[in-house]
């Protein structure tokens, strides 16, 4: 269980990156996702972070 919770602990999004993901960031992922190139991509999410990231 402590390792367990260890590992979950340094996932959590307590980091800033220095840039922060705009509309336009978003736009692209909306227009890859809608192209045949993410054809691959089925069953998945995908996470708009906003810059966050594990620590």
């Amino acid at each position: 269980m402590e390792g367990t919770r260890a590992h979950l602990d340094s996932l959590r999004m307590t980091k800033r990156s220095p840039r922060i993901a705009d509309i336009a960031d978003i736009a692209a992922l909306a227009a890859f996702l809608a192209s045949d190139a993410a054809a691959g991509l089925t069953g998945t999410w995908v996470n708009v972070i906003a810059g966050m990231f594990p620590s």
